[in-house]
């Protein structure tokens, strides 16, 4: 429990959640641990009015809702071909949103729209606090080693907030008067800079990898969410070092 820096039992954080118009279920995309959390979170919230999920799109919703297996999800949502991690590991969501009668939907536009809404989105029209945006620039750098160009990050800081911003009005229109969940990258759910800032009514839940020989809470980014669970890490390797050929390609000069 972030705010009150204390320890909290499951049955508190069900309870914390369900108070909340909005839940944000994060994650980081390829830990198994994450979804078999998520999915259990899911199974305990009542009211629910939808499921969105960033790796949905939201063309796919209508589709999404006539289906009855997991199988046919799979095939609809084409999802070996979107760059997500393993269908598998994301696959108890799918099962308890279909066990609940839930209904699924996706958060953002596809690829093609998005890219356009995009090159029409400004820089000034990122309405962040000077420090929380600094803090976004800063995280985008380092989730590429420090090899992103100038440019680059300033069009992934646009399209970051535009996700975000994206995000927030498709769960508040498809919730409707009713409960919604929104299952999404933890950058997305931060507080500071992700879909809260967008959005009246929500409750954050990271899942958040303990790093080895980094034990103590205070050591690790937890202040902008409302609550975190702390996982084993999937992946003791350090990304950087194992994509550091391709990353430093970003940072050279065109030539």
């Amino acid at each position: 429990d972030v705010k009150h820096e204390r320890p909290i039992n499951e049955s508190d954080l069900v309870e914390a959640l369900s108070s909340a118009k909005f839940v944000l279920l994060g994650e980081k995309h390829d830990n198994p641990d994450h979804h078999l959390l998520q999915s259990k979170m899911l199974g305990r919230q009542a009211d629910l009015s939808v499921v969105l999920m960033e790796m949905l799109t939201i063309d796919q919703t209508t589709q999404l809702e006539a289906l009855s297996t997991v199988a046919e999800i799979r095939k609809a949502s084409r999802w070996e071909v979107n760059g997500w991690p393993s269908f598998e590991i994301y696959a108890p969501i799918f099962k308890v949103a279909l066990n609940r009668n839930l209904r699924l939907g996706g958060a953002l536009p596809n690829q093609e729209e998005f890219t356009t809404m995009l090159k029409q989105f400004e820089d000034g029209e990122v309405d962040l606090e000077p420090t929380a945006r600094e803090t976004l620039r800063t995280h985008l750098v380092a989730a590429h080693c420090g090899h992103s160009l100038a440019s680059l990050t300033a069009y992934m800081l646009r399209a970051q907030f535009l996700k975000d911003r994206i995000m927030a009005h498709e769960l508040r229109s498809q919730s409707g008067t009713g409960r919604g969940v929104l299952i999404a990258g933890n950058g997305h759910i931060r507080k500071d800079y992700g879909v809260p800032q967008h959005l009246d009514g929500t409750v954050s839940l990271a899942f958040v990898e303990v790093r080895p020989g980094t034990r103590e809470v205070s050591e690790y980014d937890i202040s902008p969410y409302d609550y975190v669970y702390f996982t084993p890490v999937v992946d003791p390797v350090d990304a950087c070092e194992r994509f550091r050929k391709s990353l430093e390609k970003m940072s050279l000069p065109k030539k």
